[in-house]
C-alpha cells in the first residue's frame, strides 16, 4: 500500500490545528505511517503501543499429541518436548492451582522462540529445540537478554554437550531439562 493516497489526512490536518486527534484501527493498515507523516509529527506524536507486548505475537504452533507419528524426526523431536511441557503446565494447574501456560514466542522481526512457560503471564522457563548441537540460537539470546529471570535452555535430540554460556542459557541434552518435569 505504500504511496496510497490516505485519504484522511486531509481532514486530520485541519482538525489537529484546533483539536487533539487519536488515529484508530486495525494493526498494520498504516494508522503510524499516517502519523509520521503529518506536519510536526514529532511534536505531541503519541504512540499508544507498548513495546514489550507489540512485539510478541499471538500466533500458533500446532503439535500432535501422538507426536511419534510426525514424519520429520526434528518436528517429532519438537512435538515431543512440546507434549512434555504440556503435560507438565497441566501437572502445575491441577495439583499446584499455578496460572501457568505455555507459549510460543515470536516477534515483529521473526525472531523465535519455541516453548515459553509463562506463570502469572511472566515467562520464567524458555526453551530452543534443535537436533544437534549447534551455537545457541540468536532469537534465545534476545528473548534471555529481555527476560534475565527467565531460565533458558537449549535443548539437543541427539546432541552431548552440557553447559551454561555467558548469557546464563543453558545448552544440554534434552533429558536434562526434561527428566525434572514431574
Amino acid at each position: 500500500m505504500a504511496g496510497s493516497p490516505r485519504y484522511l489526512r486531509d481532514q486530520i490536518q485541519r482538525d489537529l490545528s484546533r483539536k487533539m486527534v487519536f488515529v484508530a484501527g486495525p494493526r498494520q493498515v498504516g494508522k503510524t505511517t499516517l502519523a509520521r507523516t503529518l506536519p510536526d509529527a514529532g511534536r505531541g506524536y503519541l504512540n499508544w503501543d507498548v513495546p514489550a507486548v507489540r512485539a510478541v505475537k499471538k500466533e500458533q504452533k500446532h503439535y500432535h499429541l501422538d507426536w511419534p507419528v510426525v514424519p520429520s524426526e526434528a518436528a517429532r523431536f519438537e512435538n515431543l518436548v512440546a507434549c512434555h511441557l504440556l503435560k507438565w503446565v497441566h501437572h502445575q494447574q491441577d495439583t499446584q492451582g499455578r496460572d501457568v501456560e505455555l507459549r510460543y514466542f515470536r516477534d515483529t522481526d521473526g525472531r523465535e522462540v519455541d516453548f515459553v512457560v509463562a506463570d502469572r503471564r511472566r515467562p520464567v522457563l524458555c526453551v530452543e529445540c534443535k537436533w544437534a548441537d549447534v551455537p545457541i540460537d540468536r532469537s534465545l539470546r534476545y528473548f534471555k537478554a529481555r527476560f534475565p529471570g527467565c531460565d533458558a535452555w537449549q535443548l539437543s535430540a541427539t546432541g552431548t554437550k552440557d553447559y551454561v554460556n555467558a548469557d546464563g542459557i543453558r545448552a544440554a541434552p534434552a533429558p536434562a531439562l526434561l527428566s525434572t518435569l514431574v
